[in-house]
């Protein structure tokens, strides 16, 4: 079952979430590039076959991680790169 998590930039600073890095907008290419990046660098193994893509400042993840915990720590993790205006969460919880 996919449940998809849209969050834009305003939303969640109004909700009382960590803030947006507001310095600059990277093109698409390079925010998934930094977006994936972010996710290797995590130290969670679950978290590299989450991929990126990015149009316009809204940043998709995709691919299947073991729990809801690592899909929200995917979404957290990537949430506050430069030019990431909405973040959609695509990622598909598989349990083992």
């Amino acid at each position: 079952m996919i449940e998809n998590t849209v969050v834009r930039k305003e939303e969640a600073s109004a909700a009382g979430g960590l803030p947006f890095a507001d310095s600059g907008r990277q093109t698409d290419g390079h925010l998934a590039e930094a977006a994936e990046g972010r996710l290797r660098k995590s130290g969670h193994f679950g978290l590299r076959s989450v991929s990126c893509e990015s149009r316009q400042g809204v940043l998709v993840l995709r691919g299947r991680v073991s729990s809801y915990y690592c899909k929200q720590l995917a979404q957290e993790l990537v949430r506050r790169i430069n030019g990431a205006e909405t973040i959609v969460n695509r990622v598909e919880v598989c349990t083992p």
